[in-house]
């Protein structure tokens, strides 16, 4: 059963790969109404190598036809691990597709954002996926070509991203 509900999920995965780029940073699907580029704090970066971003947690209806959801920027506790693959990870039961109880892979760094969403984080340059911890479990959405929520850092570059809490949105 259990390796029905992993071919389950990755095929989930591939699917979603069609929709998703991933560069860390998604381009807003179609009739998305809130920002897709994390613009909000530029000025308050600090670091000169690493990840910086925003968290928001996104609710409602964001359907181009009547969009009524809501984004709201969060504070929630981000973990970046070593590239993670589908093959690395837990599945929270029943299956949620984009929770996780455990990742194998090594938990490289931690940091929370501000109650404006706001994160940075040194990193050795390098590819990595990126979790928030979500009501006990660890939350990622984002599924790339090789790995969860792939971010890449590049010596000498910080790289942005838009980190988006999406389980109660409908597109």
């Amino acid at each position: 059963m259990r390796k029905v509900l992993h071919l389950l999920f990755v095929m989930t995965a591939l699917a979603t790969l069609q929709c998703r780029s991933g560069n860390g940073v998604e381009p807003a699907p179609v009739g998305y109404h809130a920002p897709s580029v994390p613009a909000r704090h530029p000025e308050r970066v600090s670091i000169q190598q690493g990840v910086w971003g925003d968290v928001w947690f996104l609710e409602g209806n964001f359907m181009p036809t009547q969009p009524s959801g809501t984004t709201t920027a969060v504070r929630r506790e981000m973990r970046i691990y070593e590239l993670t693959s589908l093959a690395d990870v837990e599945l929270v039961q029943p299956p949620y597709t984009d929770f996780f109880s455990r990742v194998h892979t090594r938990l490289v760094a931690r940091t929370w954002s501000d109650a404006d969403g706001f994160f940075q984080l040194r990193l050795s340059p390098g590819t990595y996926s990126l979790f928030a911890v979500e009501n006990g479990s660890l939350y990622a959405n984002s599924f790339g070509d090789h790995g969860i929520s792939p971010v890449e850092v590049k010596g000498g570059a910080v790289t942005p991203v838009l980190f988006r809490i999406d389980y109660r949105a409908r597109y």
